[in-house]
């Protein structure tokens, strides 16, 4: 029977062939577009799932609220809190502390005989790092690899660009200028679905030998990531209610902070760091939870809309195969004989278009190198048992959701009434065809209003005023290795540098933008009690700064060589939390450090406006520049493209690289484009606009397939009607108007219904942003052109073609 039935299926498909395409298409499209971005999705939501522990690993971050705002929020904590965690808190079983080698964003160096390397993810590690987390160790012992002094464990990849082929084992390199450390360990390396990636891992044992500022129980001073193990079934919940005593016990009670003042620890699941933690000092850009949410849902409406399809033109058929049915019925089929049939082609139209999407899927790859997302094709997803159940489950459910209401459909007409030529269409039935096509209008054009929102606010961010020149720099690293000789050398090196005429300047600053500021703390007016103080980032530049990066000074002057390093510049919103009426009141006036005595102070010179450090999606923060010409972090050179910019930035380059090398040797060259990495803060958005504009297109596409072919069918079913009009004198446009009226008023209630639709999600999405862009009318009205446009021609097709064809084709049989 189940042979018959596949039999009689496939001469069914075959028969109709147009409609065998559309609905396989259509499916295939939905079904591929779906799996593309569950594919993104998976990867997304797969963060540290390969920690055997990891339902038990919290991350604890760090908190400070002065009157109920928040100044900020770290991931970094203090080296003492792991140990009186353990020690206080029963279910917590272990701590793994992990403090970056470098400050932020900079870099160590790493010398192996003669040969010198720039590393960027270098880690002091607690021993029980590696018993804590799933890393597969390759060689060595877990339990002793980091329980001494100077031992390091390296990465796979590590070890064979050190010392090639060469078991690493027991071999040394040196950090620094007299750092020697003995490799005891080589690890796997990092996963791509890991949120903080090393390529070192140094004892952490070591930093009671090179830090003199290092104490095991320090409670004051920032110190790095801390991870702590409890016992199963421990909730972030619980921990968070417990914490606040902890604070007060051994936080609170050893620093002195102002009135108002509140610390926070919080415990965040290991498995919620990539989604859903956007803090300070992260230790690479995470990943966003409403992408994620906004991207599932778009998946779902391609897949519901290419489903959709399948059930209007099957319902639409339903009067082509009303005398077939009729004919099985007379003949003895039962009707849940015809509901098998009918079911079975549902499984065989989409079986076929599972095996044409999966085709889709494996040539569309590349795709996530537009999206920005390269590391995905790394993944390999049809060698997951995971996603076969996917597909599996897709291709069930497809089957039952898009074949049982036409089965049930098609199986319950009466034989008597369908043989005798009196079927109609079901009313019903055309009722249902009516609102699947409104709902598939109404998700294609939310997705399109959607589209317009998110491309026009990554354009406002990017088009927005900076407030500072990022165009034509580069940034240098600058040396990791100095002596006493650096403050000369950083003078001719920015000599020779300004000598070339195609380098406008040169500046030696702390933090370049697009990068966090890596120093903050508490500051107060000396006329202030140290409860008025406010929370500032720090940095440092020299003399050049003002006028290579092109910051608009309010008020005041620019720093000057005989400045000493008590002069500083606020920016305008610190200007206005210090109580400064204006930025003139604001030159000359002393600031101090809130929590000190007022002797360590510092002269306001000069009033700077309000620019982006970061990504205009965060707010302007107080910021303080000091005066500092020695500084050693980096180097921004800034240059002319002249005519040809290719060249120009070669010849920079080549410069650059000549000088630094030949006044800091032993140095490794490092650069970046500063508006590149100014940039890259907007991949994330970037990567959303991209995926949603392009799936959204999909969604249209697909449900304007299924449109053709209700369109094909419709004047298929009145061409006798369309020729007995046009015999009796209907023009070309009247009869146009006729087939496409129906669809055109359905689409029109459907734009009238995703119009707030539209407007709720995407408000809800921008308020992401703190400078975002208005959903302004307009949107709607681009949505409404182009969602007409589409459905008109797509209509206008087959309408037109039936309206200009000749009326004795149709009635000659009459």
């Amino acid at each position: 029977m189940l042979f018959n039935h596949i039999k009689t299926a496939f001469r069914s498909l075959i028969k109709q062939k147009s409609f065998t395409f559309i609905n396989i298409i259509g499916l295939a499209i939905g079904l591929a577009g779906c799996l593309l971005i569950l594919q993104f999705v998976a990867f997304e939501t797969s963060y540290e799932d390969f920690h055997e522990q990891g339902d038990d690993i919290f991350r604890v971050t760090y908190s400070k609220e002065k009157d109920g705002v928040e100044s900020f929020h770290t991931v970094l904590s203090y080296v003492g809190v792991g140990p009186a965690l353990k020690e206080n808190f029963p279910e917590v079983l272990d701590y793994a502390r992990l403090r970056p080698v470098a400050t932020l964003n900079a870099s160590t160096v790493i010398t192996v005989g003669d040969q010198t390397f720039e590393e960027t993810r270098v880690y002091y590690a607690d021993p029980s790092y590696l018993q804590m987390f799933s890393f597969k160790l390759l060689q060595g012992n877990p339990e002793t690899a980091l329980d001494r002094q100077f031992t390091a464990v390296i990465t796979e990849s590590t070890a064979k660009r050190y010392y090639g082929n060469e078991n690493p084992l027991g071999k040394s390199f040196r950090r620094g200028r007299n750092q020697e450390y003995v490799v005891t360990g080589v690890i796997e390396d990092t996963p791509l679905n890991a949120h903080l990636k090393f390529d070192f891992l140094l004892s952490h044992e070591t930093l009671s030998a090179v830090s003199r500022n290092y104490s095991p129980t320090n409670m004051t001073s920032f110190h790095g990531h801390l991870y702590i193990q409890t016992l199963p079934g421990t909730t972030a919940e619980g921990l968070s209610a417990k914490f606040p005593q902890f604070v007060d016990d051994f936080i609170w009670s050893v620093q002195n902070q102002p009135e108002g003042t509140e610390l926070f620890l919080y415990p965040m699941p290991l498995k919620d760091i990539h989604l859903k933690s956007n803090i300070q000092h992260e230790a690479e850009v995470n990943g966003d939870e409403s992408t994620v949410t906004y991207l599932t849902i778009i998946a779902g409406m391609i897949l519901l809309i290419a489903w959709v399809n399948y059930i209007n033109l099957s319902t639409a058929r339903a009067a082509q195969r009303a005398r077939e049915v009729g004919v099985r019925k007379v003949l003895g089929s039962l009707k849940g004989q015809l509901i098998w049939q009918f079911m079975v082609e549902s499984a065989i139209m989409n079986f076929l278009a599972v095996l044409v999407a999966l085709g889709i899927v494996m040539i569309s790859q590349s795709l996530f190198v537009q999206f920005g997302a390269a590391e995905m094709l790394s993944i390999k997803p049809w060698r997951s048992g995971r996603f076969w159940q996917v597909v599996s489950a897709l291709w069930v459910f497809g089957t039952l959701f898009s074949g049982i209401y036409p089965a049930l459909t098609l199986s319950s007409y009466k034989p008597l009434s369908v043989l005798r030529g009196n079927f109609y269409g079901n009313k019903r039935g055309i009722i249902l065809r009516k609102a699947l096509v409104i709902f598939q209008f109404t998700a294609s054009v939310a997705l399109l209003i959607g589209t317009a929102v998110v491309f026009l606010q990554i354009s406002h961010m990017r088009n927005k005023d900076l407030g500072i020149n990022i165009d034509h720099a580069i940034a240098l690293r600058a040396p990791v290795l100095a002596d006493s000789t650096y403050d000369s050398r950083i003078r001719n090196f920015k000599t020779e540098m300004k000598r070339n005429p195609l380098v406008t300047n040169v500046v030696a600053a702390s933090d370049v933008p697009g990068r966090e500021v890596n120093g903050a703390t508490w500051f107060r007016r000396v006329n202030q009690t140290r409860e008025e103080g406010i929370f500032c980032v720090q940095s440092r530049a020299d003399h050049d700064f003002l006028e290579a990066m092109e910051v608009k000074l309010l008020a005041g002057r620019n720093f000057s060589p005989e400045d000493r390093g008590q002069s500083i510049f606020i920016n305008e919103e610190a200007c206005k939390q210090f109580g400064f009426s204006s930025p003139e009141e604001a030159v000359n006036k002393e600031i101090t450090f809130a929590g000190g005595d007022g002797s360590n102070r510092m002269t306001i010179v000069g009033v700077l406006d309000n620019y982006h450090q970061l990504s205009p999606k965060v707010e302007h923060t107080p910021q303080i520049t000091r005066y500092d010409p020695f500084v050693r972090r980096y180097y921004m050179v800034k240059f002319n493209t002249g005519s040809d910019p290719g060249r120009t930035v070669s010849q920079v380059l080549d410069l650059a690289e000549g000088t630094f090398k030949s006044l800091f040797p032993g140095n490794p060259f490092s650069y970046f484009f500063i508006d590149e990495e100014f940039e890259k803060q907007y991949e994330t958005d970037q990567q959303f606009g991209d995926m949603f504009g392009v799936f959204s297109l999909l969604a249209i596409f697909v449900a304007c397939l299924g449109l053709l072919g209700l369109a094909s069918f419709t004047a298929e079913l009145r061409i006798k009607e369309i020729g007995v009009r046009k015999v009796l004198g209907a023009s070309v446009s009247s009869v146009l108007w006729l087939l496409s009226s129906s669809f055109l008023k359905l689409i029109g209630l459907a734009v009238l219904i995703a119009a707030p639709l539209g407007y709720l999600l995407m408000g809800s999405w921008l308020q992401n942003f703190e400078y975002h862009i208005s959903v302004s009318w307009y949107y709607y009205i681009y949505a409404i052109l182009l969602t007409g446009v589409i459905a008109l021609l797509t209509v206008g097709y087959h309408s037109l073609k039936a309206a200009t064809d000749n009326p004795t084709r149709s009635l000659r049989y009459e």
